[in-house]
């Protein structure tokens, strides 16, 4: 029991190596130009096992081997429908056709060449500058990265462990949202928590993770009352299976939201699991991103359009059988308003 509920946390300063990166092929028009903008634009996407073209022995079966029908090329034409599903998002969020959003949250990214190589393709006067990405550890398949417009400054990984095993880690990143330090801000907090599938324990196992992400915002929520954090990705639980995170905001109970889903232009969820939506992505955020000051949450949205989505609506899941598709997830997104 011991040590099962045995958390390690190990913070990793800012630095521009294996985990803090520049996107290779990215452009560098962030240190010419005023930084501070009156919305922003955050989408959290589980890309679904997204993996390069390099075979190392960490792959899913179907992804390796000399039968796998996993090739270089499924490899290139995945980046551009992981391009669609971002520049689709932005059209959802308001925004324009071809736009990528401010800050861009992904899960179940298997190395750092996938976001080298996703950077390459997007157009230089409008790509990404800075990047995050923490490797899988204990031969893990996959990891969580994110992609900023904005400077980061900081970033801490915190580990916990189930038994001697490492699970997936809190990846939290300091991210400059305006001109200056302090009020201009934003904690943006990154998870992919364990799935549902497999050993019988994996209640306990997200409840752990649940107290590990607790205890980490009631400490910035009290270190730092000004800044505004938002922890978010795929939780694997819907928002009735929360004992403690159900104290911050959900951006499943945005007004507006509920309101269109009520009307049927929004789907109840971002996952589609025996027949039913199941809002298992999130994104919790901090209260005075709700007070009339600074920047507040003004929008959410789940982004179904097509050809994110299959004929009945439901998220068109990516096979490397047949090379289509895109996700079994629906990215969601926010907008973040200057008040």
């Amino acid at each position: 029991m011991k040590n099962l509920r045995k958390i390690l946390t190990l913070s990793i300063f800012i630095c521009f190596c294996f985990i803090l990166c520049a996107c290779t092929g990215c452009t560098n028009v962030f240190r010419l130009q005023n930084i501070g903008k009156d919305e922003i634009s955050i989408v959290s996407y589980n890309a679904q096992t997204f993996f390069d073209a390099v075979e190392d022995g960490r792959e899913f079966k179907e992804f390796k081997g000399s039968k796998t029908k996993w090739s270089k090329e499924k490899y290139t034409e995945r980046l551009f429908r992981l391009k669609e599903a971002v520049n689709l998002s932005c059209l959802a969020l308001g925004l324009g056709e071809k736009d990528i959003p401010d800050i861009l949250v992904l899960q179940e990214i298997e190395s750092r060449a996938v976001i080298d190589d996703f950077c390459k393709i997007l157009p230089m006067n409008n790509s990404y500058k800075y990047a995050v990405f923490i490797p899988p550890q204990n031969g893990g398949a996959f990891s969580a990265a994110l992609l900023s417009k904005f400077p980061i400054t900081e970033t801490k990984v915190f580990n916990v462990y189930s038994g001697k095993r490492s699970l997936r880690p809190l990846i939290e990143t300091r991210i400059q949202i305006g001109n200056s330090t302090g009020d201009n801000e934003l904690v943006l907090l990154n998870v992919h928590w364990k799935s549902k599938v497999g050993s019988s324990d994996t209640d306990s196992i997200r409840r752990q993770q649940e107290e590990q992400a607790y205890k980490r915002l009631k400490e910035l929520k009290a270190a730092e009352p000004q800044t505004p954090f938002i922890i978010c990705g795929d939780f694997n639980q819907t928002l009735e299976e929360f004992s403690l995170l159900s104290e911050f905001d959900n951006c499943w109970n945005i007004e507006a939201y509920q309101t269109a889903a009520q009307e049927g232009s929004q789907p109840t969820g971002s996952y589609f699991y025996k027949e039913s939506w199941e809002g298992i992505d999130h994104f919790f955020y901090s209260d005075n991103l709700s007070d009339g000051k600074n920047f507040d949450l003004s929008f959410f949205c789940v982004i179904n359009l097509k050809p994110l989505t299959d004929t009945s609506g439901k998220p068109d899941k990516y096979s490397v059988h047949s090379g289509k598709g895109y996700s079994d997830h629906l990215p969601i997104g926010i907008i973040l308003k200057r008040q």
